[in-house]
Formats: structure tokens, sequence, C-alpha cells
């Protein structure tokens, strides 16, 4: 069996009070798009948790639970972040650890470390099922693969109780991925080639039970 810990660092701020903007939806696909292999074992470390632990506290954290594999969502603000804290739980032991998320990318040189065993671009889900089912796929990384049927196929995942709405009362909802335009400075164009829409049935669902958990923003 393999434990897994997939952990989205929250956007730096300057000031005390509520930390909000550091929902782990992509964590949430992850986990959902595994459920069903009884070997995995995968846990989100909760926003309400992650985005208030210093450094020192997040390393403890995460060493003392010795997951087999740690995945970060790396984004602008916290890739530095990720990569620090990948040295300080390598030096305590060796868990392979892998990016993903926005700055992964093929022409993104600073997001390699040598504390970072897998780069992922890209849609995550069927990359990290092929990850968990084939251990020898960690042979042949960078990885991408398209994951347009489980995404469009899939209900949202707070429907399966994997991320906190309460903190923010706030439900992200995504009901397509990829984009029409072809911005030279943006990666996600080059990544996608079309434009992949959610079953109607399943935003009509998420929205629903929004409403009926009186969640006060859908995004």
């Amino acid at each position: 069996m393999s434990t897994i810990l997939l952990i989205q660092l929250p956007i730096p701020q300057l000031t005390f009070g509520r930390q909000t903007g550091n929902i782990p939806l992509a964590a949430a696909c992850l986990k959902q798009a595994v459920a069903d292999l009884p070997e995995a074992t995968v846990e989100i470390l909760p926003e309400s948790v992650v985005s208030y632990l210093a450094d020192a506290a997040l390393v403890k954290m995460i060493t003392a639970r010795r997951p087999e594999i740690i995945g970060f969502s790396v984004y602008s603000w916290n890739v530095r972040r990720s990569q620090y804290l990948s040295k300080m739980i390598k030096s305590v032991y060796h868990p392979r650890i892998v990016f993903g998320g926005p700055e992964s990318t093929p022409d993104n040189d600073l997001i390699a470390s040598k504390h970072v065993d897998a780069l992922v671009h890209g849609e995550g889900e069927v990359v990290f099922r092929h990850l968990l089912e084939t251990p020898q796929s960690w042979d042949r990384f960078p990885a991408a693969a398209d994951a347009t049927r489980v995404f469009e196929s899939s209900p949202s995942p707070y429907l399966d109780g994997l991320l906190e709405p309460w903190v923010e009362n706030l439900m992200l909802l995504e009901t397509q991925r990829g984009c029409p335009y072809r911005c030279a400075y943006c990666y996600y164009n080059k990544s996608r080639q079309r434009i992949s829409v959610k079953v109607e049935t399943k935003v009509l669902q998420a929205a629903r039970w929004a409403c009926e958990k009186r969640v006060d923003e859908l995004y």
C-alpha cells in the first residue's frame, strides 16, 4: 500500500488574520481520481491547517506522518517555499516528492530541484493514477497525460467531502479546462489541444449542493 500526502502552500500574506485563497482543488481532483485504488491511501493536508503553519511546524507534521509520496501543487507564489520544504523533508527521511501545477511546465527551469523526484506537466489525474498503478513509471518523468474524459465525467470533489467550503464560505466550480486564446506569455493554451467542458448534469449537481449547504459564493 502507498501512502500519499498532497500539499498546497498558501499565498504569502503580510497581515494577521484569516488566510484566504488556498483551496486545494487540484489535490482533491487527484484524490478523487484514485479513490477506487485500494492500495493507495491519499491524504490532503487541509486548507484550515496548512494556511497557518510556519515551515518548522509543517516539516514536523509531514515527517511525523512519513508518507511514501508527497505531492506539491506549485504556483508562482509558493514554488520557492515548496522547494525549501522539500529540502527540509529530505533531510529527515527520503520520500518521493512530486511537483505539479501551473509552474510545472517544460519551459520553466526554475522548477527543477535535486530534492524533487518527479515533475508533472498539465493535468494530473491520469498521470497520478498511472504513477500509483505502475511503479516503474517513476523512471519516465517529466510526465503529461490528457485527462479530458476524467474531468468531463467526474462530479465536484466537494460532493465527496474532500474540501472545506466553510473555511471561506466559498466553492470553486470547475466548468471547463483549456483556453481559446493564444497568449504567448501563458503556457495553459500550449498544454491542451482543445477546450473540455464538464458534463452539464455534474455542474448543476454541484451548484445544487452549494445551495443546500448554504455556501455564500460559487466561483
